[in-house]
């Protein structure tokens, strides 16, 4: 496997969070699907034509800042109706026709883990993300109301969408928050831009020793080409490579409360007081995955202030986890261990009390439970003799 840690396609299309969203409502762990299709129903449901009624200034001025114009008799594309939402941190990002045609969004759900790349079904990540978007939240993409907009995300989105991140770009996040902490006062995408040129400059050195294929020594070359194409870039030029690499790193940190915007509509960014406990924290990240597993959910609760305390008890922490693993399990009663214990903590950090336990202990505690409960639970390893998928009785 080549250097991961990274999200390698990445294009300005690609912002709104609200749209893999959009696209998870509408896929399925079951139905196997392809790119053109997948991609023209999501077309279909976020550009359906609804009434928004008199236009409000709101609206007026998200629609002035465009080229395209309203549609007519007070109708326009549900996701316009969504994004001219004064309740919306960030206004940019509507899916044109180009982004539809290159499936901007379609990729990054495969790059985030939601959907598998060769059928584009649901992988367990993904029917978690439809689990905690629930019904309604499903629905409310195909029916436009006022009172409710699906692309601000929830609490619970917000904690799931950040670890995709750092699970999938995971090297690079932990690389540019910091520096891009140390920029006084306001910074903006082209800025970002020239930084995460140095990131991958960074990346290169780093991973230099560990490439062990021709594909590694690849991606060390594509680092250096994007570093490189990011520095010769013209001032005058705002739609290059640099743009390509950081506008998703940016605007879906915006989705997720870690970057602020003065004005909605503008690439333009600040740090807020989450955003600063993040990026200080991320300076000692070290490796991604053992970050995920050990201090992930110590991480957003003391970042996102959410007051969970930490449950360590064998029992407590299995208890946590079967409304996750009724939810996730088969047919055959089996469920992804990781996975699991992932939506448990999601679902017992939105819960009064709220409790939480690093996804490590989860795991030793399923462990620890079959020890003591070996009739009851088992387990299905994968080649690295790891634990995949659990099973309760």
């Amino acid at each position: 496997m080549a250097l991961s840690g990274w999200i390698e396609l990445t294009t300005e299309g690609m912002q709104r969070l609200g749209h893999v969203k959009a696209l998870v409502s509408i896929s399925s762990p079951a139905r196997l699907t392809n790119f053109q299709a997948l991609n023209a129903e999501l077309s279909r449901l976020v550009r359906a034509m609804v009434p928004i009624g008199a236009p409000t200034e709101a609206v007026q001025k998200y629609f002035g800042t465009r080229k395209k114009p309203r549609g007519k008799d007070g109708r326009v594309e549900i996701q316009d109706a969504f994004l001219s939402m004064t309740s919306m941190p960030s206004q940019t990002g509507s899916l044109t026709n180009k982004a539809f045609e290159d499936g901007h969004i379609v990729n990054l759900a495969v790059a985030l883990g939601l959907l598998r790349a060769k059928n584009f079904s649901l992988t367990p990540l993904g029917r978690i993300l439809q689990h905690i978007m629930g019904e309604k939240g499903a629905a409310a993409f195909k029916s436009y109301s006022p009172e409710s907009n699906p692309y601000v995300l929830k609490p619970a989105e917000k904690v799931f969408f950040l670890y995709c991140f750092i699970s999938s770009d995971g090297e690079v996040i932990k690389r540019l928050y910091p520096r891009l902490l140390e920029v006084e006062g306001e910074f903006n995408r082209a800025e970002a831009g020239n930084i995460l040129a140095d990131v991958f400059r960074e990346m290169a050195s780093d991973f230099k020793s560990k490439a062990r294929s021709l594909e590694d020594f690849a991606t060390i070359r594509k680092w250096h080409e994007y570093a490189h194409a990011i520095e010769n870039q013209p001032l005058t030029s705002h739609s290059g490579v640099r743009e390509q690499r950081v506008t998703l790193r940016l605007e879906a940190f915006v989705d997720l409360s870690l970057l602020q915007k003065d004005e909605p509509s503008k690439y333009s960014y600040r740090f807020g007081p989450t955003a600063k406990c993040f990026s200080q924290r991320l300076r000692d990240l070290g490796e991604s995955e053992t970050f995920l597993r050990e201090s992930y959910f110590q991480f957003v609760n003391e970042c996102w202030e959410l007051g969970g305390t930490k449950a360590e008890d064998v029992d407590e922490i299995v208890t946590l986890a079967m409304p996750a693993y009724m939810r996730l399990k088969s047919d055959l009663g089996y469920a992804p261990l990781l996975e699991m214990l992932l939506l448990a903590n999601i679902n017992a950090l939105g819960e009064s009390p709220r409790r939480y336990f690093e996804l490590g202990s989860g795991m030793q505690a399923v462990r620890v439970f079959q020890r003591d409960h070996p009739d009851d639970v088992r387990f299905n390893v994968d080649r690295r003799g790891e634990i995949r998928y659990v099973k309760f009785r």
